[in-house]
């Protein structure tokens, strides 16, 4: 990730998106499709045919493992996955998935995450803080409030002072003094808009869960 001071909403042409998506249903189905996906090599899996990714893609495409928690008594399928998009962002459309299937989505040069989690049922802490803390480590964890991302913040490091009450603050405060202590933030904002490659590759896990019941 770049550093805070970096973040601006350059241009609204996205050269890649890097999303969590989550899937609620029955366990075993859910396990199934995720053991599918990690034996099979990923996005090479048989799960994303539709895809028709050509080798080359893989060199811009790729996930992580799939894996099934339990989220409250649900069980869910997260899959994290970055598509190389190269869509003009203004062109993206509207979401239309069925109830349990959510994304939290990062699209290159967009300040805010996006999600369509309205309830908050899975994406529920919407503030991402990186800092470096005293000891010079890079430390990161997700907060409920802004408050207590901005306090995370000044119990890492010292040298923030106490009186800033703002993760914007804190940032404006570390780039007039060229320090590098707020390595990135982000706030994730309800936004149902998908991109293309990402809400296909979204169809293809659903298809994937409802033939594996």
């Amino acid at each position: 990730m770049k550093p805070a001071q970096n973040r601006k909403n350059q241009s609204n042409m996205a050269d890649y998106c890097m999303t969590f998506i989550y899937i609620e249903g029955e366990k075993e189905a859910l396990q199934r499709v995720a053991d599918k996906i990690n034996l099979e090599g990923g996005l090479k899996s048989d799960v994303f045919a539709p895809m028709m990714f050509e080798a080359e893609d893989y060199d811009f495409n790729h996930c992580e493992d799939a894996r099934v928690f339990d989220n409250e008594g649900e069980s869910v399928f997260v899959l994290f996955v970055q598509l190389n998009e190269e869509e003009d962002t203004s062109r993206w459309q509207k979401s239309d998935f069925p109830p349990g299937v959510y994304y939290e989505l990062h699209a290159m040069d967009e300040v805010n995450d996006w999600t369509n989690d309205i309830e908050g049922k899975v994406v529920n802490r919407p503030y991402c803080v990186a800092v470096i803390n005293d000891e010079g480590d890079e430390i990161e964890s997700r907060f409920y409030t802004e408050d207590e991302a901005v306090q995370f913040v000044k119990d890492s490091n010292s040298g923030i002072p106490k009186d800033l009450m703002t993760l914007d603050d804190i940032n404006d405060f570390c780039m007039s003094k060229a320090l590098e202590i707020l390595w990135y933030y982000r706030e994730t904002i309800i936004n149902p808009v998908c991109p293309p490659q990402t809400t296909k590759l979204i169809e293809c896990l659903i298809e994937a869960v409802h033939k594996s019941r």
